[in-house]
């Protein structure tokens, strides 16, 4: 994950995805999502922007079911 202000493109935090039996990328761009600080959801409005591999529902209802991210 990187965080965009302005032109500046942040590296923020990662997951690595060690295959089956582990958890699935989504759910690893959840905890992502999830651990970004508080002052930073309460002073910008975060947008996600993630691929396909992403696209699953549990994946989209649970960055819905945060407050203060758009998807």
């Amino acid at each position: 994950m990187y965080l965009v202000v302005g032109q500046w493109r942040i590296p923020w935090s990662f997951r690595v995805w060690r295959g089956k039996g582990t958890p699935s990328p989504a759910q690893l761009g959840l905890k992502l999502l999830k651990n970004l600080p508080k002052s930073f959801t309460k002073h910008f409005q975060v947008m996600v922007l993630a691929d396909t591999a992403f696209g699953s529902a549990d994946f989209i209802a649970g960055v819905r079911s945060l407050s203060n991210i758009m998807l």
